[in-house]
């Protein structure tokens, strides 16, 4: 994993932002749903998740990250679509995969392979919603997901955590 404290997004302000964690809004944003039978760029595609709707047919919109040097924040759901087999074994014409970034590190939450890319934003919905759920709550309750620190996924992918780091789950709130 490589990070790198106080480094924008284009179009993004640190510190400061619309929330405080130094996020703008995002002028760029697509609705996830226009982009399904689409195949990636042979290089693989990032994209921020920044609304989701866990119902079919809701909300859905997120935002293109570089393909050159995607980046993501504490806090930050993204996925990323991407030719061929991902992490998993087998040979499906292309995947999916789901990532949560919390705490200077990248959580692999879910991957999926596509035999196509027709249906693959509903394929994701549920779990990316549920996703943002989890790192709004784990904020909520006084976890430190280190928003102003940038991460590294063309990095911090290949090797990305299963689970939750410790210093996130080990938040001063307790659980209910």
């Amino acid at each position: 994993m490589t990070a790198a404290t106080d480094d924008a997004r284009p179009g993004q302000t640190v510190p400061g932002g619309r929330d405080g964690t130094g996020r703008a809004e995002p002028a760029d944003e697509v609705d996830v749903a226009a982009l399904a039978g689409s195949g990636p760029p042979p290089e693989g595609m990032w994209l921020w998740a920044t609304e989701v709707d866990g119902e079919p047919g809701g909300v859905f919109t997120a935002r293109h990250l570089p393909a050159s040097a995607p980046r993501a924040y504490g806090g930050d759901v993204v996925l990323r679509l991407g030719p061929g087999p991902g992490r998993l074994p087998g040979r499906p014409a292309a995947h999916a995969q789901a990532y949560a970034v919390l705490a200077g590190t990248v959580v692999l939450v879910a991957e999926w392979g596509l035999d196509s890319f027709g249906d693959w934003p509903e394929i994701v919905r549920v779990t990316a919603a549920f996703t943002m759920g989890v790192l709004t709550d784990l904020e909520a309750r006084g976890a430190d997901l280190r928003p102003h620190e940038a991460v590294d996924l063309g990095t911090a992918a290949a090797t990305a955590a299963v689970g939750l780091p410790a210093a996130v789950w080990a938040a001063p709130a307790p659980m209910p």
